[in-house]
Formats: C-alpha cells, structure tokens, sequence
C-alpha cells in the first residue's frame, strides 16, 4: 500500500496499523470532496471500520487528526474544524 507521510509520524507509532491502513485508503478516497460531501463520507467510513472490527478511541481521532493538520493549508484547516465540531470531536 502506498505510504503517505503523515502516516509515517512517529506520534502515531502506537495505532494499530490495521487502523492505519484503514485511513489511508479513506485519505485517498475523500481526496477531492467538497465539504457537504464529507459527513455522508464519513458515516459510511465510521460503519466501514466497525464492520472490521476497528474502533478508534477519542485519544487516537485527536491525535491522527492533529497530526494530519500540522500538512493542511489554513482553509483545509477550516473545512477540518466544521467537519469536527459536527461530529463533535
């Protein structure tokens, strides 16, 4: 699987590398969508790990997200944080 940089910082090292996996293939799907586009995206993702069996922790959303900010522009930045007030993280 294609390894992207931000999948690569050592402050994600504990995260199961399933769930990982999991959010490089969703990093590449949402690659290109709008931000009305997003939360329907997401839910599906969400019932996507749980049939796996993956549950992320709030410790480890706020982490990968932090993380996945530090390469963002200040507008993606901004999409991010509406998409995560709605969803309450």
């Amino acid at each position: 699987m294609e390894s992207n940089p931000w999948s690569n910082n050592e402050a994600l090292k504990n995260i199961d590398v399933h769930k990982i996996m999991l959010l490089q293939e969703l990093f590449k799907q949402s690659n290109g969508k709008k931000t009305n586009e997003m939360l329907p995206f997401l839910m599906a993702a969400s019932k996507q790990a749980n049939s796996k069996g993956l549950k992320f922790t709030k410790d480890e959303m706020q982490l990968i997200i932090s993380v996945l900010q530090k390469d963002m522009t200040p507008a993606e930045q901004e999409k991010t944080s509406k998409i995560l007030s709605i969803l309450g993280l």
